[in-house]
């Protein structure tokens, strides 16, 4: 594989600084081990680019040596990024704790097999009890882009504290928030993924989300 830097030959990161192309020497796969609790709900999303034309992979997660699961194939031209979110439920009873993600390149523009696929922006989260990607009961957080605004609605009295980070984990917005609905302008970021995490005295909730003006 080959990490490419943000602009690198003309091509702008999804996401960051950085990229990822699979196609470096050979046709080729990268992967990452997770440890996943079983029954467990989790996210998995990325971002997929073509270098030289359209480019196709296929994503695959299973117990690190069992079978693997396909969660489809993605195509995309040598334009724009395509972004992708994919559930997955992990199986309540396995061998092992153990899954690996695969990113693995099926094929590339002009039958190249050292061109291609570019990666970026993977991000792997729980949907668990206090972690909710939608909405909680007490309360919620959504995201508007095309106002480009962070609504936040608390449901009960009290405050909360409300933090935004990007894929690095670095914090890019810190606020109080003392009204049951608030929003707050996120203009000022750049386009890509981020977590937003809302504090309040009984809960935590997460919401991932993206930039893309």
């Amino acid at each position: 594989m080959e990490i490419w830097q943000n602009g690198y030959n003309g091509v702008p990161a999804f996401s960051g600084n950085q990229f990822l192309e699979i196609n470096a020497n050979y046709t080729g796969t990268v992967y990452q081990n997770l440890i996943l609790k079983p029954g467990s709900h989790i996210n998995i999303s990325f971002a997929h680019r073509g270098r030289a034309g359209t480019d196709v992979m296929e994503v695959f997660i299973g117990e690190t040596g069992g079978s693997m699961t396909s969660l489809g194939l993605f195509s995309d031209n040598d334009v724009t990024w395509g972004f992708y979110n994919i559930g997955y439920n992990v199986p309540p009873v396995q061998n092992t704790n153990v899954f690996q993600l695969r990113f693995s390149s099926v094929s590339a523009a002009m039958n190249l097999p050292s061109i291609g696929n570019f990666l970026d922006a993977v991000n792997v989260c729980y949907e668990t009890v206090g972690i909710n990607n939608t909405e909680q009961k007490e309360s919620s957080i959504s995201y508007s882009n095309n106002s480009q605004l962070l609504n936040v609605e608390l449901n009960k009295q009290g405050m909360g504290e409300l933090f935004v980070y990007n894929l690095a984990g670095e914090k890019m917005k810190h606020t109080q928030v003392v009204k049951n609905h608030s929003q707050f302008s996120l203009s000022d970021l750049n386009k890509g993924m981020y977590v937003a995490v809302l504090y309040l005295n009984d809960q935590t909730i997460y919401k991932t989300f993206l930039i893309t003006e």
